[in-house]
């Protein structure tokens, strides 16, 4: 006849096995969060408080699990039931409370991100209007009186309207026949492929 199994060695069996799969869900869930880090510049400041509260209440929620798990051993080992003992208790019920926290925190500030309406850029020269004026003002054009061609370069992030730039080139009767300027759609700041003299408040 097979030996009957101990309810309490298979309890702190699944006990263990539970604690670490919680473990593990909170590390992915950590790693998840903190891969955010990258978008966290677009959020509103109490939504960034929330993303790093969650961080650190999945940091507490990992520890709470390994200590809980280590404990494990030393009670196998002594005889001792793990669930009326309080330090596996403890160290379990804040991995469990800190978990949770972390995980609403999380959905909270994920769910107000996609809720949360498009805003549009501040842009210093929003329309090729815009950005021929700060040309003017910010380069003396001479005899650079007409313009041949402009033209919105995008960013990289074709989203990102406030690192676009605009592409001006100007013409004039005698070499050199044209002069490039590029004027930052964000920030209005002024560059040119030609040696040309532009005002301080207008450089990059």
């Amino acid at each position: 006849m097979a030996p009957v199994a101990d309810p309490s060695e298979k309890a702190t069996d699944l006990a263990g096995t539970f604690i670490n799969a919680l473990a593990t869900i909170a590390t992915g869930a950590l790693v998840f969060g903190i891969g955010l880090v990258s978008v966290a510049p677009a959020f509103d400041v109490p939504t960034r408080i929330g993303l790093v509260v969650s961080w650190a209440a999945f940091a507490v929620s990992i520890l709470g699990g390994l200590f809980a798990q280590a404990t494990i051993p030393m009670h196998v080992y002594r005889k001792i039931s793990i669930f009326d003992s309080p330090p596996f208790e403890w160290p379990v019920r804040v991995q469990q409370i800190a978990f949770g926290v972390a995980l609403l925190l999380l959905a909270v500030v994920l769910t107000k991100q996609l809720l949360a309406k498009p805003v549009a850029a501040a842009l210093v020269a929003p329309s090729a209007t815009e950005a021929f004026a700060i040309a003017r003002r910010c380069v003396a054009l001479g005899a650079y009186d007409q313009l041949a061609r402009i033209e919105l370069l995008p960013a990289d992030d074709s989203s990102a309207l406030d690192r676009a730039t605009w592409h001006l080139q100007l013409q004039r009767p005698h070499p050199p026949a044209f002069l490039d300027l590029f004027v930052d759609a964000g920030s209005g700041s002024v560059t040119a492929l030609q040696a040309v003299p532009i005002a301080k408040g207008c450089r990059r």
